[in-house]
């Protein structure tokens, strides 16, 4: 998952890759990814139509993104660009299709130590690769120092989704360690607030809904302390102290006079853009050459993914990103059982959610292609949580009440319902312990008895 698109925000080598044809090698290589994605969702087609229609919204803004090639100044790299974006969106689908939000966890912590260890070891063996020396940070096995940042918070959030199993306890601590060195090492500030602030929130979540008061209040407490000095900074006109020492200054790093610029581009098509990945094309192509004659030097990106998007799809496509977004964090929300005591483990995906939406207004994050990312955005929203209401088991989706059985819906590989003889049936209830808990629900007022099968306490 991680090899996709290492850093999403990595300046393109324009001086090496034709702007109109790309890098061929480069597009083989993730064409094939999707085709052979595409082709596994293909043989569970069923199962891949009903994940992919429970966010009918990310389509219609992949739609809207294809659509802005109309009006594009490069229609063809739009096209590309979109094509991109929408190949993305299949891998996340398929993730969605094999793995639930547990088992995803899992499987992405694994890659996530993978690539931390490859990571040191360029960094330790080969510093020409692994070191950005102006600025000066650890880069590993991406393309800049902030893509480290990045990878090194998504692997943070991950790791401490598994520190509650005692199963995988081992292994969330290893990969916290290596994620907290990385995140040092490549002295991101950006990346190492946000990672403190998100795992703030998950802690003021979990004692919040497991009410826990004290706790709860302390947090609270500390959280009002804060932006009251915060304030108190901005008021005073302390604030260039602050910034200096986290290495900013009060135009953030050159960004304020970027997005002055840019904005006088937005006022002349606010509602529709100029096009996905129409804009950012290198020093003599696309709008964005024209934003960087005034700053002396290439502007990459806005450092401000809100603003990207407006650049390229406008007002509207904005609002649909959006709602996309807010929708898939209210689905999260909704699927949090606090009926029990609720495990932090349970809160990684919306924890993951809000650090995204954060770190959007630095960087692009949202509707990138091509980026980890996006994955796991588009993997949230089709996703289906592991709890008490909600079971994903091998492409078939099991839903429970809180006090009945579990029904099986979709159409699993084995006969999930039984027509049998109520009085059988009942005699085996009554005679067997193990079967009297797994057969839970008999209509005994027909002839044929229909038999929902609670799968946690069926033994075999």
């Amino acid at each position: 998952m991680t090899g996709i698109n290492f850093s999403p925000n990595a300046p393109r080598s324009l001086d090496s890759i034709d702007i109109v044809a790309g890098d061929i090698t480069t597009q083989i290589t993730k064409s094939a990814i999707y085709l052979i994605a595409f082709c596994i969702l293909i043989l569970r087609w069923k199962h891949a139509v009903r994940l992919g229609a429970k966010n009918i919204l990310i389509w219609v803004t992949i739609f809207w993104v294809f659509a802005s090639s109309i009006w594009s100044g490069e229609p063809s790299l739009t096209l590309r660009a979109s094509a991109g974006l929408l190949g993305t969106t299949i891998i996340a689908l398929y993730l969605a299709s094999f793995y639930d939000y547990e088992r995803f966890a899992h499987i992405a912590a694994w890659s996530f130590l993978i690539v931390n260890i490859l990571s040191l070891f360029v960094i330790a063996f080969f510093p020409a690769q692994g070191i950005s020396w102006d600025p000066f940070g650890w880069r590993g096995i991406y393309f800049t120092k902030n893509g480290l940042g990045i990878n090194s918070l998504f692997g943070i959030i991950l790791f401490s989704a598994l520190l509650t199993d005692k199963k995988t306890a081992t292994l969330g601590i290893m990969g916290l360690i290596l994620s907290f060195i990385l995140l040092i090492g490549s002295k991101s500030i950006t990346s190492l607030i946000i990672s403190a602030f998100a795992l703030s929130i998950w802690s003021f979540m979990v004692t919040f809904l497991n009410r826990n008061k004290p706790v709860f209040i302390s947090l609270l407490v500390s959280f009002l302390i804060l932006f009251v000095i915060g304030i108190w900074l901005y008021l005073t006109n302390n604030t260039e102290i602050v910034l200096s020492i986290l290495g900013k200054d009060l135009t953030l790093t050159g960004r304020t006079p970027i997005w002055e610029a840019l904005l006088l581009y937005v006022r002349q098509s606010p509602w529709l853009g100029y096009g996905y990945g129409a804009v950012w094309l290198g020093r003599d192509f696309g709008i964005g050459s024209y934003i960087s004659l005034p700053m002396n030097y290439y502007v990459v990106n806005a450092h401000n993914g809100y603003l990207d998007l407006l650049l390229e799809i406008g007002i509207i496509g904005v609002v649909l990103v959006s709602v996309v977004v807010i929708a898939i964090l209210f689905k999260l929300l909704s699927t949090i059982d606090n009926s029990t005591r609720v495990k932090s483990s349970e809160l990684w995906p919306v924890v993951l959610l809000i650090a995204i939406i954060v770190y959007n207004s630095t960087e692009a994050m949202l509707l990138v292609q091509n980026s980890v990312a996006w994955i796991l955005i588009a993997y949230l929203g089709f996703g289906i949580p592991r709890n008490k209401n909600y079971q994903h088991d091998a492409g078939r989706t099991l839903i429970a009440s809180q006090s009945g059985p579990r029904r099986i819906i979709g159409k699993p590989n084995w006969i999930h319902k039984l027509s049998v003889s109520a009085q059988p049936i009942a005699n085996i209830v009554r005679g067997n312990r193990v079967f009297g808990r797994a057969l839970t629900h008999i209509d005994a007022s027909h002839e044929i008895a229909s038999v929902t099968v609670d799968l946690d306490s069926l033994q075999f």
